[in-house]
């Protein structure tokens, strides 16, 4: 929910505020990743991937993909794939998302 009001947060300034897009897209950038470690941290691999695909996807469309900050997100979605992986092979699923 926090998360979520800090994107919207982040939306609503990039409305009023002039603040060059690309800062403000990578601070939407670190949210994503951030939710995304958070779900992976909770052990929701599955959950946690789209959040840090788009992480990663936002970050490599402003700096490229050899920047500190993208190849952290990088090795982040890579972890997240590699427990979904081994939980598929064990017949397990993500818990059940709170709400």
């Amino acid at each position: 929910a926090q998360a979520s009001k800090a994107l919207d947060t982040v939306e609503r300034l990039r409305r009023q505020v002039q603040v060059p897009d690309d800062r403000l897209d990578r601070v939407s950038a670190r949210i994503w990743a951030l939710r995304g470690e958070l779900l992976l941290a909770q052990g929701k691999p599955a959950q946690a991937r789209p959040l840090l695909q788009r992480a990663v996807d936002m970050e490599r469309k402003l700096y490229g993909p050899d920047v500190a900050e993208t190849r952290r997100f990088q090795a982040l979605l890579d972890k997240a794939g590699e427990a979904n992986a081994e939980d598929a092979a064990q017949g397990k699923r993500d818990p059940p998302q709170d709400g």
